[in-house]
């Protein structure tokens, strides 16, 4: 009995401890849950690409989020994931010609919504959850990564191309000045296949659709 009474106390304890913190922060936990619950992601809200991996088989597995736009405790933001195979719908190599992807009108895209711990950690969970896929390696695309270039429109219409940093199967270059977002694709999407390259158009259907 003294046990259950030191248990309930330490846990009435936390949640005060919890409360205080939240309200210190100028916001209460019924606020928090509230503005999670009531958001809804418009097609007009900012929304970006910042993480993808790809397989031995070529799927390309692409961690976006979309948020409201708002700084500080009122931003909120929503998580999900792409997943498309180009393979099947890219032309043949041609030297330094970009072919363009909309990814919204694929007919290979997945979309799913949820958390970042499920969806965009490279950890055992997606080899769990897609056991048939191998070797999921994650693509060249931090701004803080060696070899990392600042590309825009200009640049992806004149040809001039970063190179593939060297060790790296494959790099994603977000296109600076393009709206809907635009990232440039570089590399082999499957092991031993070709070097493609592609100028992957980020459209807005998917956030509508999703929520």
């Amino acid at each position: 009995m003294i046990e259950r009474i030191t248990q309930y106390c330490r846990c009435l304890a936390g949640l005060v401890l919890l409360i205080f913190l939240f309200v210190l922060w100028g916001c209460s936990p019924a606020e928090v849950t509230v503005r999670e619950l009531t958001y809804r992601p418009s097609p007009t809200d900012p929304y970006r690409i910042w993480m993808a991996f790809v397989t031995d088989s070529g799927l390309l597995y692409l961690c976006g989020s979309v948020d409201n736009g708002r700084k500080g405790t009122q931003r909120v933001d929503r998580v999900y994931n792409l997943e498309l195979r180009l393979e099947d719908t890219l032309l043949p190599p041609r030297s330094n010609a970009i072919q363009t992807i909309r990814i919204d009108e694929h007919p290979s895209l997945q979309m799913t919504k949820g958390y970042l711990s499920d969806l965009c950690q490279f950890d055992k969970k997606r080899a769990g959850k897609k056991p048939q896929e191998n070797n999921w390696l994650e693509i060249f695309m931090s701004p803080g990564d060696k070899g990392y270039v600042k590309l825009y429109h200009s640049d992806v219409r004149a040809g001039r191309l970063p190179n593939l940093p060297m060790k790296h199967r494959a790099a994603i270059y977000k296109v600076r000045d393009s709206n809907p977002p635009e990232y440039l694709f570089m590399g082999r999407l499957q092991k031993d296949g070709p070097v493609q390259r592609a100028l992957l158009v980020l459209g807005s259907d998917h956030i509508d659709a999703m929520w």
